[in-house]
């Protein structure tokens, strides 16, 4: 009796054994694993360079696929490429054509993929010009980020949104002030767009003002103020009294008022009070 006691006693000691063995044989072939497939990838990237370093033969370039061109061409594209159909596809300098893609000024984004089958694509995603910015006798496009693109006209294009105000040689300098001043132009037409206004120009001006100009409508804003005085406006835009002469001046840039510029015998200022 003792004995058996004894030997039922015993058997826990023998599971605990047992899953530990267990345990210690997953994570042994687990580790192992980990192993053999670092070495296949290490393995295969060595290939690869040897194969590169020794002009190996390599399946050729068969077919170069275009995708997401809407206003660049096929021919400039390539023309960015450097390898063509029928050279050596695993020697191909897929980062260098990356880089030289997204220099072009209407390259968002690029990104090259290729098959064993000889199948290279390469997918572009194209800036998108919002508006016009003219500048003397030179009008460009730009984009929502403020990036000028090329001439207006080049390529299609918005023609009925336009920014004056800004300098195009001073955007090509790399000048951060100018920029925010571009970008200032377009988060108000982006607001003006939204809301059904399809022609406007945004005139930007020196003093941190903005003004947009639409309709019978010259309104002027503050920079980065725009959405409160916007909606200030329409609140009574109905009761100001047209003026089918010229534009009418509406200052925004006072808080809860809208100005109406009146040259009704003489100069002269109305305000409204938006409810």
């Amino acid at each position: 009796m003792w004995k058996a006691r004894r030997a039922r006693s015993r058997v826990p000691g023998r599971s605990r054994r047992g899953r530990i063995r267990q345990t210690a044989a997953w994570t042994a072939a687990a580790l192992l694993g980990l192993v053999v497939v670092a070495g296949i990838v290490a393995a295969a990237v060595g290939i690869g360079r040897w194969w590169s370093r020794w002009e190996m033969p390599s399946p050729p370039v068969q077919t170069i696929y275009l995708r997401g061109l809407q206003r660049l061409s096929a021919e400039e594209i390539r023309a960015l490429l450097p390898f063509r159909e029928g050279d050596r596809l695993f020697g191909l300098p897929l980062q260098a054509a990356t880089r030289r893609l997204a220099g072009h000024p209407w390259v968002a984004r690029a990104s090259l993929h290729r098959s064993l089958s000889g199948d290279v694509v390469v997918a572009i995603e194209e800036r998108q010009p919002v508006a016009v910015l003219r500048d003397g006798e030179s009008a460009w496009y730009v984009d929502q980020r403020g990036a000028l693109l090329g001439p207006a006209g080049e390529r299609p294009g918005p023609r009925d949104l336009t920014i004056s105000g800004v300098s195009v040689a001073r955007l090509r300098a790399g000048a951060p002030d100018e920029r925010k001043r571009l970008q200032e132009g377009l988060a108000l037409l982006a607001m003006a767009r939204r809301d059904g206004v399809d022609v406007a120009e945004a005139a930007v001006r020196r003093d941190d003002e903005v003004v947009l100009l639409f309709g019978a409508w010259r309104l002027h804003f503050r920079f980065g103020q725009y959405e409160e005085p916007w909606r200030r406006f329409w609140q009574v835009a109905e009761r100001i009294p047209a003026d089918g002469r010229r534009p009418q001046d509406v200052d925004l840039r006072f808080a809860n008022s809208v100005v109406v510029k009146s040259e009704k015998n003489g100069s002269g200022v109305n305000k409204e009070k938006a409810g």
